[in-house]
């Protein structure tokens, strides 16, 4: 099966959820009210420097981490969400391709301490998880 039969696959599975679709429809009417699609950055913008903690509390600068090369950012809702814990698990497969090319990877969530640390423990993944708790980042 194809990552996007997959990701369908699970987008089907959890458009049962009633709560789910009310947050999500939610979130989506706040985020409309808040115009938040003219806000972000769009093709060729510089992404604005940051500062976040790690799985393991340290803090993590944008400039350190393009210090060391180009960077590939993913930003995921939670550790709650199948649809990312398996973009986040595709990417940790990817991995080796990206740091090949001389690139490197960073996930962003609002989740913090346990959470955030869970994440990266039970997903296996071995790139740098940041917290973005009141998604200014993002």
């Amino acid at each position: 099966m194809s990552l996007e039969d997959e990701l369908s696959q699970l987008r089907t599975e959890h458009q049962t959820d009633e709560k789910l679709l009310i947050a999500y429809r939610d979130l989506l009417s706040r985020l409309g009210r808040a115009e938040t699609g003219e806000q972000a950055l769009r093709l060729g913008d510089a992404m604005p420097p940051f500062i976040l903690p790690d799985a393991e509390g340290r803090l993590v600068a944008s400039d350190e981490l393009l210090a060391k090369g180009p960077l590939v950012v993913n930003f995921f809702r939670g550790n709650w969400c199948p649809y990312c814990l398996k973009m986040l698990k595709e990417l940790e497969g990817a991995l080796p391709q990206l740091e090949a090319a001389g690139g490197q990877l960073v996930a962003i969530t609002p989740d913090t301490g346990r959470h955030l640390a869970d994440t990266k423990r039970v997903q296996r993944l071995s790139y740098e998880i940041l917290s973005d708790v009141d998604g200014a980042v993002g």
